[in-house]
């Protein structure tokens, strides 16, 4: 029940901005005017250690598709079953074309990040694992006339299926055979490996293809000299805790449903197909100002800064009472006005702090995968739009972007990953196991998190010398630490 709304069922309405009750999902990825995620409201409640916010606003590492494993020819091995290993692994593989066949036959073409692998089984394999399976068949098969796993061959493959027992047996050897080859050549999959069926014959032969991406090999120095801008210093100004202040005391309002047209400061709720939306209305913002005279039932067409339009049902209109400000403060737990400022302004410079060292830190990532020039294997980047389009449900107009932003991403982690590799660098246990029964994120999450920060301080620690060098060398005055 909405707790500003007296005997009304419907969802809290509470967020000023035209947003959905629940945040849309590829707002996370596109600043698009009609979709703008509360990041003030969350923001807000970080300041005072009310929620603790999780890296939404940081796209997740691709996940690979599930499903079974088709028979015939060409499929994908499901990720529970092919002995892939741990997201962004690199390996040692340099940037040129090469072809390699080693001694047991493997045949690997590499151009860039992207592998070719060929297998060819040999028949005495294909003939003993079949001899293997059939054994298994008729251990576990009962056939009527013939004691437990004492059936003739032919009539427990008759019974089991004679199709069915091929694609068992070409499934098993699939597992198998590429597991020996990435184990034999050091290579780790970053994609779901796709595997062509070249020839299979019962006894005789079976000729694979598998094709995915690897991560290329990055020879990282001790002394590092990429240029990282370093963000600006942090500045909370008292129109920032003013503003932070005047929304807290609007998160607390009570909201009464009214039938007359939107005036300012109202809160509107909008509907297109089956989603919510959410606004308040003030002509303080081009798209928001749209909201002003909006009627519960009409038609309302909103257009933004883009010239793109989209027509809404205007569902219900509120009026908004703020709470006195001593009262906002005491639902904080404070005893006053002045109180909760302070606090909200310790909290904002914590959360602005925050996000200055992330931005440096990204940005010493980036400068180090530009220096490298670290492209993202093309199969890669393809799987993870793939999935995120489908996950976030992405309009197409927008997929340039997400590609964009997903490509930025990989990138950042593939260096973290080289740069961990490279220089020994490893999560603290404690902390992993403090973040992980927080219940914030999973472990595999939080240890990638944690490589992420590692690998970026130590890329910003080796620059520093570089740059008092460079300012020494120049005749300017430099300031040591300690």
């Amino acid at each position: 029940m909405d707790p500003g709304v007296p005997g009304s069922d419907r969802p809290p309405v509470a967020v000023p901005g035209l947003v959905q009750p629940r945040p849309c999902a590829a707002a996370r990825w596109v600043q698009d005017p009609c979709l703008l995620p509360p990041c003030a409201v969350a923001d807000r409640a970080l300041a005072l250690g009310a929620v603790r916010v999780r890296d939404r606003d940081r796209p997740s590492p691709p996940r690979r598709a599930r499903g079974g494993v088709p028979r015939g020819g060409g499929h994908r091995i499901p990720p529970d079953r092919h002995p892939l290993g741990p997201p962004l692994q690199a390996v040692g593989l340099s940037s040129y074309t090469s072809r390699v066949v080693t001694q047991s036959g493997f045949q690997v073409e590499r151009e860039g990040g992207e592998v070719v692998l060929a297998i060819e089984v040999p028949p005495e394999a294909v003939r003993e694992k079949e001899r293997e399976l059939l054994a298994l068949v008729r251990a576990k098969l009962r056939v009527p006339g013939f004691r437990h796993g004492k059936a003739p061959e032919h009539l427990a493959l008759r019974y089991y299926g004679e199709a069915e027992f091929a694609g068992d047996l070409q499934e098993e050897l699939v597992r198998e055979w590429i597991a020996r080859a990435l184990k034999e050549l050091d290579l780790h999959p970053v994609t779901t490996p796709a595997v062509e069926t070249v020839a299979f014959v019962r006894g005789e032969r079976l000729a694979l293809k598998v094709t995915f991406a690897v991560v290329p090999e990055l020879a990282i120095s001790d002394e590092l000299t990429v240029n990282i801008p370093e963000p600006p210093p942090v500045n909370v100004t008292d129109e920032d805790v003013a503003g932070a202040l005047a929304e807290l005391r609007r998160d607390l309002a009570t909201l009464e449903p009214k039938l007359t047209p939107a005036e300012e400061g109202d809160v509107v709720r909008l509907r297109r197909g089956k989603r919510d939306w959410e606004g308040e209305a003030t002509s303080s913002h081009p798209m928001r100002a749209q909201l002003l005279g909006a009627r519960v039932g009409a038609t309302l067409t909103v257009v933004d800064e883009g010239g793109r339009s989209e027509e809404f049902t205007v569902t219900d209109v509120y009026q908004v009472t703020l709470p006195a400000p001593d009262e906002t403060a005491a639902r904080y737990g404070l005893p006053s006005w002045e109180a909760l400022g302070q606090e909200m302004r310790e909290g904002m410079v914590r959360v602005a702090t925050g996000r200055r060292l992330r931005a440096w830190q990204q940005a010493a990532l980036d400068a180090v995968a530009d220096a490298f020039q670290v492209e993202v294997p093309p199969t890669l980047l393809s799987e993870a739009v793939a999935e995120e389009t489908k996950e976030l449900q992405v309009p197409p107009d927008q997929k340039p972007q997400l590609t964009e932003i997903v490509r930025q991403r990989l990138r950042r982690e593939i260096v973290a990953k080289r740069v961990a590799e490279a220089k020994g660098l490893r999560p603290d246990e404690a902390e992993v196991n403090r973040l992980v029964e927080e219940g914030t994120r999973d472990e595999g999450a939080v240890r990638a998190a944690l490589v992420f920060e590692q690998a970026a301080d130590w890329v910003i620690a080796q620059t520093v010398p570089v740059r008092r060098r460079e300012a020494e060398d120049a005749g300017e005055t430099v300031i040591r630490d300690g």
